[in-house]
């Protein structure tokens, strides 16, 4: 198993834990140890010239955070009856960097058995570098977000300069 998803292990060596989110009602995870709070979105200044993903800078506490979102980067459309009101804002760690990731919702927390994830690689046909695993639940196949993925190193350059020409 990748040893970022082994790094997010509870007390317990056998479980993991995952904060769920929605993008246009389907779920998607993140390990829980790479996301610092989850906030609703604020008023996001929008950056010039920055890929469609990235959708701008918002103020928490002083601390000037680039927003990508992951409905764009992950090639979703754009749907007409999103309640803005409703979205949240992941904080996560991506290497060095704080990026802000706007959902749709943040639906819970589950502990799960590491038993229940299948790593990306081990799935015959899925070609997608943003899900690290797959979490096999029941009735539920919840992918597993790959974060560092989800911006390139150049996405990343260019964030940082534009947030430091923001600031």
């Amino acid at each position: 198993m990748n040893e970022q998803l082994n790094e997010q292990s509870t007390s317990e060596e056998n479980e993991l834990q995952l904060v769920i989110f929605t993008i246009d009602e389907h779920e998607f995870a993140l390990g829980i140890s790479l996301v610092r709070e989850i906030i609703h979105l604020s008023r996001i200044s929008v950056l010039p010239d920055m890929p469609a993903s990235m959708v701008g800078v918002i103020n928490v506490r002083g601390i000037v955070l680039p927003i990508v979102d992951l409905r764009t980067r992950f090639g979703m459309a754009r749907a007409e009856d999103i309640d803005e009101g409703a979205q949240k804002v992941l904080i996560v760690e991506i290497g060095a960097s704080v990026i802000g990731c706007l959902v749709d919702t943040v639906s819970e927390v589950l502990q799960v058995p590491r038993q229940t994830l299948k790593d990306s690689s081990e799935i015959s046909g899925l070609n997608s570098e943003l899900v690290r695993a797959i979490c096999n639940l029941d009735e539920r196949l919840i992918p597993v977000i790959d974060v560092d993925k989800v911006l390139s190193g150049k996405e990343l350059v260019q964030l940082a300069e534009a947030v430091r020409e923001g600031a």
